[in-house]
This record gives C-alpha cells, structure tokens and sequence, in this order.
C-alpha cells in the first residue's frame, strides 16, 4: 500500500485564484490516485482534495508518495 508522510505538514491549496494556506489532516489512494484530507490555518471546516491542488510543498516534507 502506498502511504504518504505529509499530516500536519501546512501547504497551500490553489482553487481559481485564490491561495489559501492549511494543514494537511489525513492522506487516502482512491482508484489509484492520492486524496488529501485539509483544513485551513484560519476558519473552519475539514474537505478532501487532489494533490494536484497543493503548492508550497517543503522539500524536506514533500507529499511525495513513497
């Protein structure tokens, strides 16, 4: 099974042109492609994303699936 080392890492999550920076909560594969489950630093609310959406990955925390 593939699993990620991203939870708790803050990245940013692009939707449009808006940028918005949060946690990352949890990681799922669901028919072979990578789901993350956000919530942002500032409001309220949890929702599951592609890692597409995700910028400003830390190198040295990359959501590189290993």
């Amino acid at each position: 099974a593939q699993t990620m080392h991203a939870i708790g890492q803050v990245v940013d999550y692009q939707m449009g042109d808006l940028t918005i920076s949060v946690t990352v909560m949890d990681v799922k594969t669901v028919w072979g492609k990578t789901r993350i489950q956000i919530t942002p630093l500032s409001g309220s609310g949890s929702q599951w994303v592609n890692i597409e959406s995700l910028s400003n990955v830390s190198p040295t925390n990359s959501l590189a699936v290993v």
